[in-house]
């Protein structure tokens, strides 16, 4: 969990090109320990920082891998809506975001970031790439 944390931590911070090594190893701890809820959850983590970062196919990738590990993780598939709707992937994208509001009903783009709360100006400026995503595919 330590290093999911930490993935965490340096996306708060903008760091997005420093999230994915310690994402990996959350990913290679909590695989071994046949723990797919962590898995999952850090290569959400690590696709959300590549979708900020525009590094959308890598995006798509990681949040398809978080998806396959635990299809329940409604910020995998809202990650892949977006990289999804940036990408053209109109369909996909819509359908993802099916997904996703099935998973959050509640889901909005105001409440998006509540649990991840950062002053820091480049994790802001970078988020606005996922809301413009996330608008793309629907969420309101």
């Amino acid at each position: 969990n330590g290093y999911l944390l930490q993935a965490r931590a340096l996306m708060a911070l903008g760091r997005f090109d420093e999230v994915q090594e310690p994402a990996r190893r959350a990913v290679r701890l909590a695989t071994l320990a046949r723990d797919a809820t962590r898995v999952s959850a850090a290569y959400a983590t690590a696709a959300e920082a590549s979708l900020m970062s525009g590094e959308d196919a890598q995006a798509y990738d990681l949040a398809q891998r978080a998806i396959a590990e635990r299809p329940s993780n409604a910020a995998a598939h809202a990650v892949l809506a977006a990289a999804s709707a940036l990408s053209g992937r109109e369909t996909e994208a819509a359908a993802e975001m099916a997904v996703y509001r099935k998973l959050a009903p509640q889901a909005t783009i105001a409440n998006y970031d509540e649990f991840r709360p950062s002053r820091n100006p480049v994790y802001l400026a970078q988020r606005e790439r996922l809301f413009e995503g996330l608008r793309k595919a629907g969420l309101p």
